[in-house]
């Protein structure tokens, strides 16, 4: 089968009233709702790509592969475009920042943004 890629940019926010805690953990969905700034000039850019040869899902950032907690995220997110798709292939997923993670940026609102447009479009 070909492999089925996506590309997707999305800019991060800032939060200026924060929503506080999750009402689904496993979904991340806000227990509260927030207040917050788009910043236009920053962004992700994720590349996801369906692929034969892949054994587990993969994940590059800025370069890095990557692995542990921010690995499991990418995964789990990925089964559940898998779940709602006829893909059933492993991906690897390629993001690049033109900003600092950790900043108080919100860098993996606009990853998952990214990752979701992206793995939709490519499944």
């Amino acid at each position: 089968m070909a492999v089925r890629t996506a590309a997707a940019i999305a800019h991060p926010n800032i939060a200026f009233i924060k929503y506080w805690g999750n009402k689904d953990d496993l979904l991340r969905l806000p227990l509260n709702g927030s207040i917050s700034m788009n910043l236009g000039t920053l962004h992700t850019r994720t590349i996801v790509s369906f692929r034969d040869e892949l054994r587990c899902d993969t994940l590059k950032i800025n370069g890095n592969e990557i692995s542990g907690e921010a690995l499991i995220r990418v995964r789990n997110f990925l089964q559940i475009i898998r779940s709602m798709s006829t893909e059933n292939r492993f991906a690897s997923v390629e993001s690049i920042n033109n900003f600092p993670i950790g900043a108080g940026i919100a860098s993996s609102a606009a990853a998952f943004t990214a990752l979701a447009l992206a793995g939709s479009t490519a499944s």
